[in-house]
């Protein structure tokens, strides 16, 4: 499920209702991936409630904030939804910083394959088995200009064995407002305050003062990322969280870092 394996696109970009789109897709075995931004609450509780998706995911990469983290939980036991926490495979976010340095935006992609696509990688491999040869996971994406600079151009993807499936890809921020009201979701304040969701801290796409504000908001995160600043420095590999640079013109599908280039 390499970020440059062949996407293909399963349905035309034309207007779909989140039913026509998770039933194009097809019946598979089928995750719901839940990163704690609001558009990701939304398209969970659309999709558990439809009967899209029996089981919740939600990626630990290892470098979240503490208070996206319980917002998650705090959502799954709310709405009553089974939850299933999965962990990079082998090696950790520290692992990686310490052995190349902090990522900028042209090493996103690996970061991205060390911290997601691994653990979705061995999710999937899990389900994958005989009569089916495919599995589903559905994420809160929707069609926006971030969205088709990382390489998301339809509400359904097969990328191998995956079908990535984005069940509220034609709602508008109002929408996703208005759906979180209607059926008494509570507001994720680490998106309150940071405008992401926090899950993932690689610091590749990080936009100039984005450690000030965790500092501000979430010390404890900060605190955790400087240390590992100095470990980087003793280690003689980059140091500086955050670091900046050029960003990559040819868009890669990967899916779970939709909004992430915007700073």
């Amino acid at each position: 499920m390499s970020g440059q394996a062949k996407q293909e696109m399963l349905i035309p970009d034309a207007y779909l209702s989140p039913q026509e789109i998770v039933g194009r897709a097809t019946t598979i075995p089928s995750f719901c991936l839940f990163s704690g931004g609001h558009d990701s609450v939304v398209a969970t509780h659309l999709s558990v409630s439809a009967g899209y998706a029996k089981r919740v995911v939600h990626i630990n990469t290892g470098t979240g904030i503490t208070e996206n983290r319980n917002y998650v939980f705090e959502m799954a036991e709310m709405f009553k939804w089974k939850i299933e926490e999965i962990h990079p495979p082998e090696s950790s976010y520290e692992d990686f910083v310490l052995k190349y340095g902090f990522p900028g935006p042209m090493a996103h992609r690996y970061a991205y394959i060390w911290l997601k696509e691994r653990a979705l990688k061995k999710l999937v491999q899990s389900a994958v088995c005989p009569p089916h040869n495919r599995a589903m996971l559905l994420t809160g994406i929707r069609s926006k200009e971030s969205a088709r600079r990382m390489g998301y151009n339809s509400p359904t993807n097969r990328v191998g064995s995956t079908i990535w499936v984005a069940p509220i890809y034609y709602f508008s921020a109002i929408e996703v407002t208005e759906y979180m009201e209607r059926h008494g979701i509570p507001r994720n304040p680490v998106v309150d305050l940071l405008h992401r969701s926090g899950e993932c801290n690689c610091g590749a796409f990080a936009h100039p003062g984005e450690m000030a504000e965790m500092e501000m908001w979430f010390p404890e995160t900060a605190k955790k990322l400087h240390a590992l600043e100095v470990q980087a420095r003793n280690a003689g590999v980059g140091c500086i969280w955050g670091k900046g640079g050029k960003k990559p013109k040819v868009p890669t599908f990967m899916p779970l870092c939709v909004g992430c280039e915007n700073g």
